[in-house]
């Protein structure tokens, strides 16, 4: 008789007694020892709640009728949530079996199950319908196949397989004793000693084309032996970790990755950022580094320093590949367009986007013309294009290059770009360094925060400033490779108020412009330029600056225009002179 039936048993022979029942007559009913028995009475009260009372001087064991929870009844087969979730797994592998010669004993096993889950509280095998057993990246199998292989494994005999490698696209032949199958992320795997290589080898069920038993005996391994080489990667092998992997992953793919087991010997924390940092050992980098490339962009690997070039190099292959891909586009793109007589292409200037499909244009001898975004916007406006798709864009630039003048491109030299690049980055750590100075201002405003955080302020502001003289010595050495850039950087330093930051920001930005402009297009082109709002008699608006321009220009000579006002008497007398003529302070 089984446990569950046991209970069951006693609980009915105690329900409808009124008198009590003795130890002897139990064990006689139940078919069962005396200590069997003295396990039962103590699994009634303390873990099915039972008012199971035990008077000797009454005569044995009885139900107390006075307790509150007097009538009692069994609350079904208790399940812990590991047993429930393995009878449903079973039931769902049995349903899904393909019949063969044991469909009636596997029936008789599906009914059994189905009883057994019926019999727990709130559960109901019709209803298992709703439960979804999903399998993910399965790769399909041979039936007969996978017979042939689990017989040599039982038998302990040697297999002659036909196997085809996915790494080199091979087929070889190979003489293998099979020590253990494994079911690892839904595909089958038999560990196996290759006597080809002399050496242990795991191979994939899906790769093995044809499986026949030589008659000769198996080798077969030491355990120790078959768990150090073929331990799966969330085992502890009995071999010390050669590495240990310290992956930080971003806050979003922490929320995810801390409840998940990478390895049974992980150890992990959340940093003071919100960073999630994992730390795996590993022997092996294959399938480790697959799973770090998953997380892609939210994952960043520290340590070792071989796998963190192995996740850089795979990533640059595939920015590369992505980037081919786009060059491609471009190629592409630009051969339609040659051969179509008289061609002329209008770009809207988005940023950096467009810079690679004019430069692809220009280099192509096709006229090209780049339309700043806020013409192009006001010329839809006038045409009463109230829609905005690819389309109407398009349609709205072909008309403007239709109607307007065509200003041919042309693109600036490198050199000029890079300083460029330069000049920007560096206005924009120095923001950065504003930032950190006001930060650690407030928190120096009280007494109570803590000194660590006040180092860690200071350190953050000279991490920026050395950062920040790094990058002004890397554009002073590109200037220095050039005559003509050196020879402007010294005129422009050699004015009063512009030192060497201001005058690689200034050049970052107005080597750009065509050099035929005029003062007064150069000062527009800044957004410098005044701008008036009147309306017959009634509006007469103070002039302002327009700021319809490029910003960095303006953030470079504002402050080398207040100190040229206090230092250089030219500069001064004509200060003075606009601000006499009633004009604001600020357009003077």
């Amino acid at each position: 008789m089984q446990h569950i039936d046991k209970i069951i048993k006693f609980h009915n022979l105690l329900k409808h007694r009124r008198t009590p029942i003795s130890g002897k007559e139990l064990d006689k009913q139940l078919g069962c020892s005396k200590s069997t028995r003295q396990r039962l009475t103590k699994e009634l009260p303390d873990h099915l709640n039972a008012p199971l009372i035990c008077n000797r001087s009454a005569g044995g064991y009885y139900y107390d009728r006075t307790d509150l929870r007097y009538p009692f009844e069994l609350p079904g087969i208790w399940l812990t949530a590991d047993e429930l979730q393995a009878l449903i797994a079973c039931q769902h592998l049995l349903g899904n079996l393909t019949p063969g010669l044991l469909r009636n004993e596997i029936g008789q096993l599906r009914d059994h199950l189905e009883k057994l889950l019926d019999r727990s509280p709130g559960i109901k095998t019709q209803k298992l319908s709703r439960v979804k057993i999903l399998s993910h990246a399965y790769r399909c199998r041979d039936g007969d196949l996978f017979l042939t292989l689990v017989q040599a494994l039982f038998e302990q005999q040697r297999l002659l397989v036909h196997y085809h490698a996915r790494s080199d696209d091979q087929t070889s032949e190979r003489t293998i004793s099979p020590q253990n199958l494994v079911l690892y992320k839904d595909n089958w795997y038999l560990d196996a000693y290759c006597h080809q290589l002399d050496e242990p080898r795991t191979f994939a069920l899906d790769r093995i084309r044809s499986a026949t038993a030589s008659g000769e005996p198996a080798l077969l391994l030491e355990p120790d032996t078959l768990q150090q080489h073929f331990a799966p990667p969330t085992a502890s092998s009995p071999a010390p970790p050669k590495h240990t992997a310290i992956l930080n992953f971003s806050a979003k793919a922490g929320r995810w990755v801390a409840d998940e087991t990478w390895h049974s010997r992980q150890e992990s924390e959340w940093l003071t950022d919100g960073r999630y940092q994992l730390r795996i050992p590993f022997n092996r980098h294959e399938e480790l580094l697959m799973d770090i490339l998953k997380y892609g962009a939210e994952v960043e690997v520290v340590e070792p320093g071989f796998l963190r070039e192995l996740v850089k190099a795979a990533a640059e292959k595939m920015l590369a590949m992505y980037r081919s891909n786009i060059r491609a586009d471009r190629a592409s793109l630009v051969n339609k367009l040659i051969k179509l007589p008289g061609i002329k292409v209008c770009l809207e200037a988005t940023g950096i986007y467009h810079f690679d499909l004019a430069i692809a244009l220009h280099d192509a001898g096709i006229p090209v013309m780049v339309v700043n975004p806020k013409a192009s916007h006001n010329f839809a406006k006038a045409l009463m294009k109230n829609s905005k798709t690819d389309a109407v864009d398009a349609n709205t630039l072909a008309e403007y290059v239709e109607r307007m003048d065509f200003v041919a491109w042309t693109p600036p030299s490198n050199q000029v770009l890079a300083l460029r690049g330069f000049a920007r980055r560096i206005d924009a750590l120095t923001g950065q360094k504003a930032a950190a100075r006001n930060h650690l201002h407030a928190l120096s405003a009280t007494e109570e925060t803590p000194q660590a955080l006040l180092r860690d302020a200071k350190l953050a502001i000279s991490q920026l400033e050395k950062r920040i003289d790094t990058l002004a010595s890397e554009a002073l050495a590109l200037i220095d490779q050039y005559q003509d850039l050196q020879r402007i950087f010294e005129m422009l330093a050699g004015i009063k108020g512009i030192a060497q930051t201001s005058a690689i920001a200034l050049m970052g930005e107005l080597l750009l412009l065509p050099p035929n402009l005029s003062h007064r297009e150069w000062v527009k082109f800044a957004g410098l330029d005044p701008k008036a709002f009147e309306s017959g008699k009634s509006v007469h608006k103070k002039m302002r600056l327009s700021k319809a321009g490029n910003r960095h220009i303006r953030s470079a000579l504002y402050m080398p225009a207040l100190s040229a006002k206090q230092h250089d008497p030219h500069v001064r007398a004509y200060f003075q002179q606009e601000t006499f003529a009633s004009r604001l302070r600020r357009h003077a």
